[in-house]
């Protein structure tokens, strides 16, 4: 999967974009195809019961479509970054299976 990936100048050094390409890859498998770009925030914050928690920021701009942004908290960096793609998946096949379908038109690529 080679798609560019927009983290802000201060997370770059963290690894940040190292992860997101490795559980991207993972996690949106053949749907990577559908993305353009993907950016990225991560940042920590207090919850009411008192414990540090990342919220990820997630947008998944599509081809040919709307952004998908969606946002996770969860206790770290790995998890809220997993928990984002996996619902950034969830969204993008929803929508997919909102699509009207064509009737003679085979989805795939075409041959060549």
């Amino acid at each position: 999967m080679n798609v560019p990936i927009d983290i802000p100048h201060h997370e770059a050094g963290s690894g940040l974009r190292d992860l997101v390409q490795a559980r991207a890859q993972r996690v949106l498998g053949r749907l990577a195809r559908r993305v353009s770009r993907i950016a990225v925030a991560v940042r920590e914050h207090a919850h009411p019961q008192g414990s540090l928690v990342n919220v990820c920021t997630l947008r998944v701009r599509l081809a040919g479509s709307s952004d998908v942004v969606v946002e996770t908290l969860r206790p770290g960096q790995e998890a809220a970054v997993t928990a984002a793609l996996r619902r950034a998946r969830r969204e993008i096949l929803r929508r997919r299976r909102a699509l009207p379908r064509v009737p003679g038109l085979v989805a795939g690529p075409s041959p060549a």
